[in-house]
């Protein structure tokens, strides 16, 4: 099995005090985002409840493969979930707008909405692995490597 390699930007300081609450998972919510993100990504992931911080949203990244000379979103490699302080201000996009950033940015959303609200947690799930991350402090937890930027 492909090892998994997990990362988590964390825009403040809170990774101590999040560790304790992100191990409260098993809400039904929870659980079908991660097998859906699991059947796409053809992976298995594990997101984490977070009593404090909502999920916003939850998007598959795509490749790049090159057909007839023009760039094309390829095969899945992994998917960005974000958790923000709060879901109090949806950013308004109408469907051609918002088709438009996913697809400059290769990717799909697949569980919620964008919104103006501060993220606190970007969670990167990588399916082949990746390199380092610059100035990543690197920890393994229960066998799994993580890079931490805070």
């Amino acid at each position: 099995m492909k090892k998994l390699v997990l990362t988590f930007l964390l825009v403040s300081a809170l990774l101590i005090g999040t560790a304790c609450g992100l191990e409260n998972r098993g809400t039904s919510e929870y659980e079908s985002l991660e097998k859906l993100l699991s059947e796409l990504v053809e992976i298995q992931i594990q997101i984490s409840h977070h009593e404090t911080y909502p999920i916003g949203s939850a998007q598959i990244k795509y490749g790049l493969k090159v057909e007839d000379g023009k760039p094309q979103k390829g095969e899945p490699v992994g998917a960005t979930v974000n958790y923000l302080v709060a879901k109090t201000e949806k950013i308004e996009m109408n469907e051609e707008q918002l088709a438009h950033l996913l697809e400059n940015n290769r990717s799909e959303l697949v569980y919620g909405d964008f919104y103006h609200d501060d993220t606190v947690i970007t969670l990167d799930i990588f399916k082949d692995g990746f390199g380092e991350i610059a100035s990543a402090e690197i920890i393994e937890i229960e066998g799994e490597i993580f890079n931490i930027n805070y």
